[in-house]
């Protein structure tokens, strides 16, 4: 589950990957913060998150803000995030094998659009 909540004394609003256990769904449950990641802009800090196969590691679209937009696994038993995507321009999309093993994605054109797109969002707060 994803939760967003804002933080006004930084400006940002804060997103957390959540996890519940089955097994206590009929007692109280309390969820584990996986990760928390914060954006300055209008767009999701995480968003588009998939469990693979084997039943331990999501993956997500992930923005952090000194980053731009890329794709990230994480193990929830380990904590153990690792970036999968390294290029020039922010990541808007992607697909993953339910293996993990094939990924597809789709990066912005020009740096210099994504950088112009993003101050016209900032200064439309």
């Amino acid at each position: 589950m994803i939760v967003r909540r804002g933080n006004l004394e930084e400006n940002t609003n804060e997103y957390s990957l959540l996890l519940f256990q089955n097994k206590d769904v009929f007692n109280n449950p309390k969820p584990e913060i996986l990760i928390t990641m914060a954006s300055s802009s209008n767009r999701e800090a995480i968003e588009n998150v998939k469990w693979l196969n084997d039943d331990k590691t999501v993956v997500f679209l992930g923005e952090n803000l000194t980053a731009t937009p890329a794709v990230y696994s994480l193990d929830t038993k380990t904590k153990r995030i690792e970036k999968l995507t390294r290029h020039a321009t922010p990541i808007v999309a992607y697909d993953i094998s339910p293996n993990g093993e094939s990924m597809v994605y789709e990066a912005v054109a020009q740096r210099l659009d994504y950088r112009l797109r993003r101050r016209r969002e900032e200064m439309a707060l």
